[in-house]
């Protein structure tokens, strides 16, 4: 195992002090290379058409209970321009799965809307997973990062979880990553979904994923994300494995800020205010306050979400809070 002398396995199994210890070794070097600026971003759902049937969401594509529904380029565009007056410069695009001749295309229109007529400083996008000519196409749309998240790095959960062509296909997922950074994009994210697998094996397997990928590529750039499972309509109660409590989640974001002291480590709304205030002394990447609903910006305001957020108070509230904990979006 590439991290058995990174301190990452320690800060998994420590606790008081002696994890403490280690927590405030993560602020120091967070202070170090990210200062008191934090990224902000939030998502844009183009579409939640899905082939895929996993059973953690809300898009699966036995949930019959909603109209499905794919954004035009230009409300895509009313999407992202919503965002920018809200001060939000990153934006993270994402779809379901039903990959096909026309899939790539949508992406690539909307993609290039968002590029040429809101010209955000970032565009991520989180969609399915691709071929390498097919990551290079929305490359050149304008599309700066892509963000794969394995779910669950326990091939038997990932059998049980995932039975539906391509999405069921673990080592094709697996080198997701690869495929876009030999696409040129120079940023990749990794996650996996907390409360599906084991948290403690999933932050390893996501740790050592990540090292064996920079010791092929060394410039590149990762994002990790750190999504608790959160469940909603039309989505499998008994898929849950594990609750994986606030304590373990610092210790997962922790863990990784030892071991990958200059990457990006993301929050976003899934957690409340006082939570992600607190994390920003480790984590330099936040959303709240986004959308899990195709056009839930302005377009389709109560359709249906993959997932629910934690949206107790309004974005302008999380920004004041942000500001006096000391933090600079």
């Amino acid at each position: 195992m590439l991290v058995l002398n990174a301190p990452l396995l320690s800060c998994l199994e420590t606790d008081g002090k002696e994890f403490e210890t280690y927590y405030q070794k993560a602020v120091e070097i967070t202070g170090k290379h990210f200062e008191n600026k934090r990224t902000l971003f939030n998502p844009i759902y183009v579409s939640d058409v899905c082939l895929a049937d996993c059973p953690y969401c809300g898009f699966r594509g036995t949930n019959v209970g909603f109209k499905r529904k794919t954004l035009k380029p230009e409300e895509t565009v009313r999407e992202a321009l919503f965002l920018k007056e809200r001060g939000i410069n990153c934006i993270l695009i994402l779809a379901g799965d039903y990959k096909h001749s026309k899939y790539v295309e949508m992406l690539y229109d909307n993609i290039k809307a968002v590029k040429e007529e809101v010209n955000p400083g970032w565009i991520g996008i989180e969609v399915a997973t691709l071929e390498i000519a097919e990551y290079a196409k929305l490359r050149e749309a304008g599309a700066n990062s892509v963000t794969v998240f394995q779910e669950t790095y326990n091939r038997t959960r990932y059998s049980c979880l995932h039975q539906v062509r391509y999405k069921g296909d673990f080592d094709f997922r697996f080198n997701a990553q690869k495929r876009a950074i030999l696409a040129g994009f120079e940023e990749v994210g990794l996650g996996v979904l907390y409360g599906i697998g084991f948290w403690k094996e999933d932050t390893i397997a996501m740790a050592e994923h990540a090292l064996k990928l920079r010791e092929e590529f060394p410039n590149v750039k990762f994002r990790f994300s750190f999504p608790r499972l959160q469940l909603s309509r039309g989505q499998d109660r008994s898929c849950r494995t594990e609750q994986m409590t606030t304590s373990d989640l610092r210790k997962a974001i922790t863990g990784i800020r030892l071991t990958f002291p200059q990457d990006s480590l993301v929050l976003t709304g899934r957690e409340t205010v006082k939570f992600l205030c607190k994390s920003a002394a480790v984590v330099d990447t936040l959303g709240y306050a986004g959308q899990t609903t195709v056009g839930g910006y302005t377009l389709n305001v109560n359709g249906n979400n993959q997932f629910k957020l934690n949206k107790t108070y309004a974005y302008d509230y999380f920004i004041n809070e942000l500001k006096e904990n000391g933090w600079q979006g």
